[in-house]
């Protein structure tokens, strides 16, 4: 995909997410000196503060985090009691997000096992 992308040349900034190692070798390969390298640190601190990991599954789809816990958690009660559909309750979901890389579908799929 990065080839094919880089033989477009559509002028696009462009975040490829991976192994270092793995994007290290198709870079080189591929002539492609990249301006910033992220690295994921883990969780450190204060962890039994966080969200339990099913909420903390959602709120990190959003690569901005703008998808709340308290807003995972009342939707997750409100597909648990029957108020909500799971389709409603991802769709509720998926509106925080301003990049647009929330995976309203794979929320769908974990909202429905909750019943």
């Amino acid at each position: 995909m990065i080839k094919f992308i880089k033989e477009k040349d559509y002028g696009l900034s462009v975040t490829v997410s991976g192994l270092i190692r793995n994007l290290d070798e198709v870079n080189k390969e591929l002539g492609i000196k990249p301006h910033s390298i992220n690295f994921s640190l883990g969780f450190h601190g204060r962890t039994d503060l966080l969200p339990d990991s099913a909420v903390l599954e959602v709120v990190t789809m959003c690569g901005h985090g703008m998808v709340g816990a308290p807003l995972v958690e009342h939707c997750m009660n409100e597909v648990k009691a029957g108020r909500m559909s799971p389709e409603e309750a991802g769709c509720e979901l998926s509106k925080p997000c301003i990049c647009g890389i929330f995976n309203t579908e794979k929320v769908v799929e974990r909202l429905s096992k909750l019943k």
